[in-house]
């Protein structure tokens, strides 16, 4: 499947249906565009890092009663191993 993201395409493999996947593209989409929007950065890698940890803070907060910090990391390096094996297929 194909998806937009900051201007890029990327073709990624998913157990997800395209909906879903096109959902997910779109709030990473939009959570680059809003760290673009305040900062100076205008490196993508810089600006996909800071959208990365603004997604991972969210992610923690919102999910700390559902586990500890520790299965939250874990949960979120399965995550990041499977975001890299879609982004190298």
């Amino acid at each position: 499947m194909e998806v937009e993201i900051f201007g890029s395409v990327f073709n990624v493999r998913s157990a997800s249906d395209e909906e879903h996947l096109q959902r997910l593209a779109r709030f990473v989409d939009g959570k680059m565009k809003e760290i673009a929007a305040h900062t100076t950065a205008v490196d993508t890698t810089k600006i996909a890092v800071l959208a990365a940890l603004n997604i991972a803070d969210q992610l923690v907060r919102e999910a700390g009663s559902l586990g500890s910090e520790r299965e939250i990391e874990e949960r979120l390096g399965k995550l990041a191993d499977r975001l890299h094996s879609a982004l190298e297929s």
